[in-house]
């Protein structure tokens, strides 16, 4: 299972005044987005592939 950046629920603008349009897109688009693609590769070629994050969670010691 490859595992996807989930879309915003809400518009990217919703947190101002506290958090700028351009900060969370930031943060969404690109930490958010890094640890969705660093998940994806280390359980790449693994008997961990195709599992949901969830039982991926269950999995972990």
């Amino acid at each position: 299972m490859k595992h996807t950046l989930p879309p915003l629920g809400f518009a990217s603008d919703a947190l101002a005044p506290f958090l700028s349009d351009e900060t969370f897109a930031y943060h969404h688009g690109k930490h958010h987005r890094g640890y969705v693609d660093k998940l994806n590769a280390l359980v790449a070629s693994t008997d961990l592939e195709d599992l949901s994050l969830t039982d991926l969670v269950k999995r972990s010691e």
